[in-house]
C-alpha cells in the first residue's frame, strides 16, 4: 500500500448470521407457500427458508403451545414469488 493511500475500516459487532439464498426458480415464477401452521417455530422457518421464502417472526398467543406457528400470510397453499416475504405468527 502506497503511503498516502486510503484505508476503509470497518467495526463489526460479530459474526454475521448467514443466510440461505432463494432457491433458483424459472424467471421468479410463483411457487406454493409450504404450509407451517402447527408446526414448531424452527421447522416452519426451516421449511418456508427451503422453499426460497424470506420469514417474518411475530409473537402471539393461541391455544397452541408455546413455539408454535398459529398463523401465517400468504397462506399455505397460496403462490408467492420466491424470494417473497412469509410472515408466521408464534405463539409465546
Amino acid at each position: 500500500m502506497a503511503k498516502g493511500s486510503t484505508v476503509a475500516v470497518v467495526i463489526s459487532s460479530g459474526t454475521p448470521t448467514p443466510t440461505q439464498s432463494p432457491s433458483p426458480t424459472s424467471s421468479g415464477t410463483p411457487v406454493a407457500v409450504p404450509s407451517v401452521v402447527t408446526m414448531p417455530e424452527t421447522l416452519a422457518e426451516q421449511d418456508l427458508t427451503k422453499a426460497g421464502f424470506v420469514v417474518s417472526l411475530k409473537k402471539g398467543t393461541s391455544a397452541l403451545g408455546s413455539g408454535y406457528v398459529y398463523k401465517q400470510s400468504p397462506s399455505g397453499g397460496d403462490t408467492a414469488a420466491p424470494g417473497s416475504t412469509v410472515i408466521i405468527w408464534v405463539t409465546t
